[in-house]
């Protein structure tokens, strides 16, 4: 105190020193600050994206279950195609045999 008592200068040159130091503390708190706000922003973004990600998956396994049911369904037409066709070949055939009866 005396020095600064002598020599007000050296106060003032004290002063901007802390004042500097102050600043320097609080830029540092800021990115700290700013840097945290952006991790926990990310952390949150990821989060989201990933619940994204897991809906999405289960909208492609419900759309594959649903593609898997449509196939069977489709064979099982296909089945019934075959039987009816079948069955119109054989009523065919019964036809021209009652024909072939008819005629005699």
């Amino acid at each position: 105190m005396r020095r600064f008592a002598q020599d007000e200068s050296e106060y003032y040159r004290y002063m901007a020193e802390v004042d500097a130091e102050r600043i320097q503390l609080d830029l540092e708190l800021g990115r700290a600050q700013s840097e945290k706000a952006l991790a926990e922003a990310l952390a949150r973004e990821e989060q989201a994206l990933d619940e994204k990600k897991r809906a999405l998956d289960r909208e492609k396994r419900a759309l594959d279950k649903e593609k898997r049911a449509l196939d069977e369904k489709k064979r099982a037409l296909d089945r019934e195609k075959r039987a009816l066709d079948e069955l119109a070949a054989k009523e065919a055939e019964l036809a021209r045999l009652r024909a072939l009866l008819d005629k005699d």
